[in-house]
């Protein structure tokens, strides 16, 4: 896991306590990181509202963002008495957008990026915005996703890995997201759990739609089927070595990735799941993977999204 120095923690506009707020207070002090609050959302554009004249609706915006920004420096102090180190404040006077913020990371040189989550408390689902996909796609720092009830430190950590994706298990990124993940338990301390689950999907789809007869192949589908289960089963215990982690925390799952590790997460109910992002370019940005993106959007729990060029230190 790369070293985390510096976490930029977005502000919700109520400048309220969040969970975003809490987790990055947390693990502040555990790392004795530097903890930097960003507040860009100044709220609604009176004039747009019809809210008055054009000068009293700009005297109004500007009292408003006057006091937020008080509000601001007065959260900092009050935060500033709970970490070892200084606190910083970024106070932007444009709304929030993803050209911004991964401005800010760079600029800054942040290693860990929290923001706040809606979170539908019938179904346990956090709820992402358009603007929480794109840092989850974009930043090249880790992304955590609080939802309702963070606090602390997480005590329960799921990582989802793929041994055998090309991408995955011959790169660096299964070793990012372990990697994550077991410095987390460490920092929790010794009541922290770690769990990691790995779907074996079977044949390919395109196989399994094809009739054996007349493939001449060595081997029956069934045995193909256990060949590759059994590899699968070796891939994921090799990486669970490489690790110096017991092959009994590895759960391997059987059936589509994304659904099973949804499956296993309900009756494990962790606090954080990790996940591996692949940071693309150009019209490939917009994809991190179908996997991905439906733990993302189901999961109910916190979310730590890690690129793959997180594994460097």
């Amino acid at each position: 896991m790369k070293a985390i120095r510096r976490i930029l923690v977005v502000l919700d506009p109520s400048l309220l306590r969040t969970p975003a707020l809490e987790r990055g207070l947390a693990l502040a002090r555990a790392l004795r990181a530097e903890l930097w609050l960003a507040l860009y959302d100044r709220g609604p554009r009176l004039g747009l509202l019809g809210l008055g004249d054009r000068a009293e609706a700009h005297q109004l915006e500007t009292l408003m963002r006057e006091q937020q920004s008080t509000r601001l420096e007065e959260l900092r102090l009050s935060v500033e008495n709970e970490v070892a180190l200084p606190v910083h404040s970024i106070d932007a006077p444009e709304r929030a957008s993803g050209e911004r913020i991964l401005s800010d990371l760079a600029h800054h040189q942040i290693d860990l990026l929290i923001k706040d989550v809606g979170h539908e408390s019938s179904l346990r689902r956090l709820v992402f915005l358009p603007l929480d996909w794109e840092l989850l796609r974009s930043s090249p720092v880790p992304v955590w996703m609080a939802g309702a009830g963070s606090a602390g430190l997480p005590q329960r950590i799921v990582a989802g890995v793929d041994p055998v994706h090309p991408e995955h298990g011959a790169g660096a990124l299964n070793d990012a997201i372990l990697g994550t993940a077991q410095a987390l338990q460490k920092l929790a301390g010794g009541a922290a759990h770690l769990r990691v689950f790995a779907a074996f999907t079977g044949l390919p789809a395109g196989l399994q739609s094809m009739d054996p007869v007349g493939l001449s192949l060595g081997i029956s589908f069934d045995e193909l089927y256990e060949q590759m289960r059994v590899d699968h089963r070796a891939a994921l215990d090799a990486l669970m070595s490489r690790h110096h982690l017991a092959n009994d925390q590895a759960v391997m799952l059987y059936g589509p990735a994304a659904y099973s590790i949804l499956d296993a997460m309900e009756g494990d109910q962790p606090d954080l799941l990790v996940v591996g992002t692949l940071r693309r370019h150009g019209l490939d940005r917009l994809l991190m993977g179908s996997t991905v993106e439906r733990l993302i959007g189901e999961t109910p729990c916190d979310v730590l999204a890690v690129p793959a060029e997180a594994a460097s230190v």
